[in-house]
């Protein structure tokens, strides 16, 4: 019974051991470009950093996560419909990157809220990517099925459409602009 004993205090050391020396090693930092041309995607962490479970198994385990591995998760969470779990991370996200956010999780963001009839803070999500993004896909919007919530509020959807629209126009004026410089 002692020998027993002896060899179950042996595991769990070595299972403590080798955790900690783990917490080091899973600690990673990515930087990657933002493919949205909203800004680049930083690998700092602003304000405090944030921690997230490294798998389900272990407690003692944690990765220090940056926006783009933050958005990842947030992004798999999205196309898995666990919309809650997915808005949490996004918002997580912004906030460690000084309240920046590509155009992409803005946009899955203000899903997000409109699936759990958060009408308020979808808008909010909209007009700021339609305002600082410069969001144009107006065919898009009109076709997100989620947004039928959104557009009860005919006032708000007919401004946001309105920016979304003038968006679209600038960027094909501008494209015009150019197709016609090169060809003088």
């Amino acid at each position: 019974m002692k020998k027993l004993f002896l060899i179950i205090t042996i595991l769990q050391i070595y299972s403590i051991c080798y955790s900690q020396k783990k917490i080091v090693n899973d600690t990673t930092v990515v930087l990657e470009n933002d493919i949205y041309n909203n800004f680049k995607a930083s690998s700092q962490n602003y304000g405090s950093a944030i921690t997230i479970p490294f798998d389900s198994l272990s407690n003692n385990r944690i990765k220090i996560l940056n926006y783009v591995e933050i958005t990842k998760i947030a992004d798999s969470l999205f196309d898995k419909k666990n919309y809650s779990s997915a808005l949490r991370l996004y918002i997580i996200a912004f906030k460690n990157n000084m309240d920046k956010g590509q155009v992409l999780h803005r946009f899955r963001t203000a899903i997000c809220y409109s699936k759990l009839e958060e009408v308020d803070n979808s808008f909010l999500q909209l007009f700021r990517i339609a305002e600082k993004g410069n969001y144009y896909n107006y065919f898009e919007i009109e076709n997100e099925t989620t947004f039928a919530i959104l557009k009860k509020d005919k006032q708000r959807w007919q401004r946001l459409i309105s920016i979304i629209k003038k968006n679209a126009l600038r960027l094909e004026e501008k494209y015009s602009s150019e197709i016609q410089d090169e060809n003088q």
